[in-house]
């Protein structure tokens, strides 16, 4: 007996489970985090205290004059870059406006992603897919939000996955012939019929609406007529009446 492509029970749970996994696991570890060994190789000279963004506590934070800066930080591990997470606590300062990421591999940059920031004081997040491994990260920063001369950072975190956990997910969609249209078909599909269920159900309740609109008009016409008709009645009872 054929397996249904769609099936949601068996294996899919297991797909599920593994997803979950994944997501969990690549945004558990904080790559660029002082206490698994990320420092800061390199910055724009007139940036001051730049460690700091690695640092887990907020006590503390970067500050540079508003101008076109950059910050290379060295991860914990090489990996390929999933999610970047920014954050500025200060007030009294510029905020980052527009920021570029690049990576490092086989001694070329490669830009991943830039991204415009809001003036917020929480976390701010950036999804990315980057190609390549890396733990080499270029933070530029190329325009500015605010009416000081100085801007600050407060804090920077950096979620992948490393090459063994790249290598065990290939393994696993892999080794169970799936990708991840297979994996969130089902739901699409589901989503999908609850779609046209729900849309035929709304046609179905207009329809069932308005037959009963529909006779409650015809009895109102027939109500109407009745009452126009003993009018007339009575008026042609008064008439004979008086003659």
């Amino acid at each position: 007996m054929f397996k249904n492509k769609y099936d949601t029970k068996g294996m899919s749970i297991y797909r599920f489970l593994y997803m979950y996994i994944s997501v969990i696991s690549a945004k558990g570890c904080n790559y660029a985090s002082n206490i698994c060994g990320s420092f800061i190789l390199m910055s724009s000279d007139h940036i001051k205290r730049a460690e700091t963004i690695l640092n887990t506590k907020n006590d503390n934070y970067l500050m540079g004059k508003c101008k076109e800066s950059f910050i290379i930080v060295r991860l914990c591990d090489e990996i390929k870059i999933k999610l970047i997470i920014l954050q500025n606590l200060e007030w009294q300062a510029s905020f980052p406006k527009s920021v570029k990421f690049s990576i490092l591999n086989n001694q070329n940059w490669y830009e991943i992603g830039t991204f415009e920031l809001l003036k917020k004081r929480s976390p701010q997040s950036f999804t990315l897919n980057s190609p390549h491994f890396s733990n080499i990260l270029k933070i530029e920063i190329l325009d500015f939000n605010g009416k000081f001369d100085i801007f600050t950072l407060s804090s920077l975190k950096v979620f992948g996955t490393t090459m063994m956990e790249d290598f065990k997910e290939k393994e696993f969609i892999k080794t169970q012939g799936m990708n991840l249209y297979d994996i969130f078909s089902s739901k699409i599909i589901k989503l999908e019929k609850y779609n046209e269920l729900k849309e035929n159900f709304i046609v179905f309740e207009l329809e069932k609406q308005f037959l009963h609109l529909k006779k409650v008009v015809y009895k109102l016409k027939n109500c109407v007529l009745l009452i126009l008709l003993l009018l007339l009645l009575s008026l042609i009872f008064i008439l004979i009446r008086k003659i």
